[in-house]
């Protein structure tokens, strides 16, 4: 009992104290800041609490691709520190998406929108080396019609590979059908020189997005004009051979009058999916809905014929995201206030039930639109919201957390918690992407416009689960208060410990496991010039792998706590 009580008190402690880490700054940490432009960034997860970032460059005299990954105190790991070379061909590299390949590294994607239309791949590695030959890329696909591959989507297949999918218009005035390529860890395409066909039932198919299906396959989900005039919504399985698994005519998810559009793709856990769009009720633009369904592993629609309604308010362009419990969390842009955009989000469990407020509940609702959401799971039932945010007339960033019972975290800021606010960041949108920290939290990167004599930056932060971890370059301790950040974290052989106390005095640091059990203590003489403590005796003795917590208290009595997690 004497154990419980005391993880109870620590647990609690960490919830109070301030998660702070030493690269991170007050709204970002550079990424890129080469004086040409720098444009359009996307993120992966690195596996190792960090991340990997990946961007259009302009620097030589055209867009090529860069990349650099950042550790978990938002450090560029990779030299040159303005990033490393992904592609340069000639011609115009643009479009790139990026997927973990499961080792530390990623799979890049773009489109090269000059020289020849097609699609190129490259794998790096966690030291930022090019894995494939030839170095600028594998070809995936060949465009074969004037500029037709407008739109493609990557995701990762499970197995250090990726699966491309894309619309392809096989030249003009033939409808457009969607193709898939699969490429596997060493850069060898598996469904032939050409790819597979998804759908060639589709007219003007619009947008194809994917899921991976867990098995070596996919799920595609696009809409399309087959019935005339109106958009409806589609969906394909291709199995890992790339096989179409629902029929050559596909299967319709909605297709009740007037367009249903904007459809994104989640995986249901089971081999199905859960698909959410817009539904545009009247037929004139001017009241949309969301609506959800979901299909199972077979082809069978799960929530009824057409799906069923998330909101019946106007709200456009949902985003989706797994619950881990067979449900998803979907977000949206919402005009009920009918004076600007806010963000609103609503659970719906494996059932097609809603499971939050009627409509879903508000996630910001400040002055000024709010657009441009992505959204992840926090790995614990709810999920992590970002966006760009005009309350204060310009674009800015801010996120927020809510709970698997679709109520605002516990230390997120009511509207969301600020990632960036540096005039000029986002003269232009800044359209914030993210992925997991690892840890319940999120890393965050935007292109920024704070120097123009630069054109355009990339800059990236991180928010821990709590709700902190917006850092500035230097701190002030607080009456009363242990200010202190700890960097790495997590870490692996070293870390230090930088403390600032109101005062010079003796200060104690023990730690702590998580079943309270006091595994290191060390008292130390604090004063305002030795204010950095090399942690490395701790990290280094018999202490295995694992979450820890590392207490600093005052002979004054004052206390505070942070959460220590050693890797491998």
């Amino acid at each position: 009992m004497a154990s419980t009580s005391k993880l109870i008190v620590l647990l609690g402690l960490v919830i109070m104290s301030p998660v702070v880490s030493l690269a991170w700054q007050e709204n970002g940490v550079v990424i890129c800041d080469d004086p040409n432009l720098q444009a359009n960034p996307v993120i992966a997860s690195d596996d190792s609490y960090g991340a990997i970032i990946t961007w259009v460059d302009h620097r030589a005299g055209n867009y090529d691709i860069y990349a650099q990954r950042i550790d978990s105190s938002g450090t560029r790991q990779w030299t040159p520190v303005n990033g490393v070379v992904i592609c340069d061909a000639v011609g115009t590299q643009k479009s790139c998406k990026i997927v973990p390949d499961g080792s530390d590294g990623a799979i890049i994607t773009w489109r090269n929108d000059n020289a020849d239309w097609n699609i190129y791949a490259q794998r790096v590695n966690s030291l930022g080396e090019r894995q494939w030959s030839p170095l600028d890329g594998v070809l995936i696909c060949i465009d074969d019609g004037p500029h037709s591959l407008w739109h493609y989507e990557t995701v990762a297949d499970g197995s250090g590979g990726a699966i491309i999918i894309w619309k392809d218009t096989e030249g003009a005035g033939v409808p457009g059908i969607v193709y898939a390529q699969k490429v596997n860890s060493s850069g060898t395409l598996l469904w032939g020189s050409s790819g597979k066909v998804v759908s060639d039932a589709s007219e003007h198919a619009k947008n194809p997005v994917a899921v991976t299906d867990g098995s070596g396959g996919a799920i595609i989900v696009w809409w399309d004009q087959r019935t005339g005039g109106d958009f409806d919504i589609y969906a394909q399985k291709i199995d890992s051979d790339g096989n179409r698994q629902w029929g050559a005519s596909d299967l319709c998810v909605c297709d009740v009058v007037n367009d249903q559009q904007d459809s994104r793709i989640v995986a249901d856990g089971s081999g199905g999916a859960i698909i959410t769009w817009d539904d545009d009720i009247y037929g004139n633009g001017s009241y949309y809905k969301t609506y959800a369904q979901r299909v199972n592993s077979s082809g069978s629609l799960q929530w009824g014929i057409n799906g069923v309604c998330i909101c019946d308010e106007i709200s456009v362009y949902p985003e989706i995201v797994a619950d881990g419990l067979g449900g998803a969390i979907i977000v949206w842009q919402d005009y009920r206030s009918g004076g600007n955009l806010d963000i609103y989000a609503q659970r719906v469990n494996s059932s097609g039930i809603s499971q939050w407020t009627a409509n879903g509940v508000c996630i910001c609702n400040a002055t000024g639109n709010q657009t441009n959401h992505k959204v992840i799971t926090d790995g614990l039932g709810g999920a992590i919201i970002t966006w760009d945010d005009q309350r204060d007339g310009r674009h800015d960033i801010y996120a927020q957390r809510v709970d698997d019972d679709g109520n605002i975290h516990p230390n997120w800021t009511q509207n969301g918690v600020l990632i960036c606010d540096t005039t000029n960041a986002g003269f232009t949108g800044i359209h914030p992407q993210i992925a997991t920290d690892g840890s319940n939290g999120v890393i965050t990167t935007w292109q920024d416009g704070r120097n123009p004599d630069n054109n355009g930056d990339i800059y990236a932060q991180r928010v821990t689960a709590d709700g902190a971890g917006i850092i500035e370059s230097s701190f002030t301790a607080a009456p009363h208060k242990i200010s202190f950040r700890l960097s790495p974290n997590p870490f692996k052989n070293s870390a230090v410990l930088y403390v600032n106390l109101p005062k010079s005095g003796l200060i104690t640091i023990q730690l702590f496991d998580v079943l309270g059990r006091r595994r290191y203590s060390r008292e130390i003489e604090y004063t305002p010039e030795n204010n950095a403590y090399d942690l490395k005796e701790i990290i280094t003795g018999e202490i295995p792998n694992g979450i820890y917590y590392l207490q600093i208290k005052t002979n004054g009595g004052i206390k505070a706590m942070e959460k220590l997690v050693k890797i491998e």
